[in-house]
């Protein structure tokens, strides 16, 4: 999507001292919607990533060998 087309489907909303207080998507421009979805899966992945940053990984080498147990059974 171009710029152009964010700027003309988009719409803010101020209250009267003029801070901003919304932005209204066009979401019946197939652009503007394929757009909001691909940011807001975007968004919602890092959410995910935040909460699991302080999570323990798993070593590879345990992976490895569940998916062959896996394949195996």
């Amino acid at each position: 999507m171009k710029l152009n087309t964010l700027r003309k489907y988009r719409t803010f909303t101020y209250d009267p001292k003029g801070k901003p207080l919304a932005v209204t998507l066009n979401l019946k421009n197939p652009k503007m919607r394929s757009f909001f979805e691909t940011l807001m899966e975007d968004f919602e992945d890092t959410l995910v990533a935040m909460e699991r940053q302080d999570e323990e990984g798993i070593p590879w080498e345990t992976v490895k060998a569940n998916l062959e147990a896996k394949r195996k059974a």
